[in-house]
């Protein structure tokens, strides 16, 4: 029992891939399903919304999709440099793209493999302490754009890109 929260990860031919969760087992489904049953299967396991229940939105946030050439290159620059963690990944099958959900803290990214984004973003990430994340992620690696400047806006920044060419910025309030 419990509510399941849910997302569609890709389409491929006449078939959907999705991974649902069980918010309070934790139990997780990852599968497939026609295109014919999609939208029954969707109301009756979870809500469109990944991150919604009965009683409204559940801890409202924006998870941007990043588009990589390498989901395990990118999942390990985000872990083993900028210290995020693997929630999960999906690959339906080996010729079809990767998809992986990383975290740090409160901000969640997707990593995807797909092609409905573009290479090229730029992340802006608040951190508690700019120069104490810096000197973090610089020592398992991280090379930077730019070193922590402060800014006329009354931050704090810095900035680097992932191994696909995303720009991330990262700062904190003067």
């Amino acid at each position: 029992s419990g509510e399941w929260v849910g997302i569609l990860l890709a389409q491929s031919e006449n078939r959907y891939h999705y991974r649902i969760e069980n918010v309070r087992s934790g139990d997780v489904l990852i599968g497939k399903i026609s295109e014919d049953d999609v939208h029954s299967f969707a109301s009756s396991h979870f809500r469109c919304c990944p991150y919604a229940s009965k009683r409204g939105i559940m801890n409202p946030q924006c998870v941007p999709f990043l588009q990589v050439t390498d989901a395990s290159v990118s999942c390990a620059f985000y872990c083993d440099v900028l210290g995020f963690q693997k929630e999960w990944e999906y690959q339906p099958e080996d010729d079809l793209p990767a998809f992986v959900a990383v975290r740090w803290q409160n901000i969640r990214l997707f990593l995807t493999e797909h092609p409905e984004s573009a290479v090229g973003a730029l992340l802006y990430c608040y951190v508690e302490d700019v120069d104490r994340f810096c000197q973090e992620i610089k020592q398992r690696g991280a090379i930077l754009e730019w070193e922590p400047v402060d800014t006329d806006w009354k931050m704090r920044e810095l900035q680097l890109r992932d191994p696909d060419g995303n720009r991330l910025r990262f700062g904190s309030p003067l």
